[in-house]
C-alpha cells in the first residue's frame, strides 16, 4: 500500500470509529466535503500538510498518534 492510500484508510478508520459521516468530519475539521471526495476519487493525489493538520485537529490527535497504525507498516515506495 502507498502512503496516500494508507492515510486515506486511516482517516476512514478514525471517522468510522467516531460514527461520523464525511459531512460531519468536514464540519468539524473545516476541510470541505468535496475535498474528501476528491481524494477518495483520485487516490494518487496527496493531502497537503495544512489539510492533514485540520483533520488531525478534528480527531484531537498528534501526527505520531495518527501514524501509529499497522496501516503504515511496510509501505510501498512512492506516495
Amino acid at each position: 500500500m502507498k502512503l496516500n492510500e494508507a492515510t486515506l484508510k486511516r482517516i476512514d478508520e478514525l471517522r468510522a470509529q467516531r460514527g461520523w459521516t464525511y459531512y460531519e468530519l468536514a464540519k468539524v475539521s473545516g476541510v470541505s466535503k468535496n475535498t474528501f471526495y476528491n481524494y477518495k476519487r483520485e487516490p494518487d493525489k496527496y493531502l497537503t500538510l495544512h489539510t492533514c493538520c485540520k483533520i488531525l485537529g478534528a480527531f484531537d490527535m498528534s501526527f505520531s498518534q495518527f501514524f501509529d497504525s499497522e496501516l503504515f507498516d511496510n509501505l510501498e515506495d512512492g506516495l
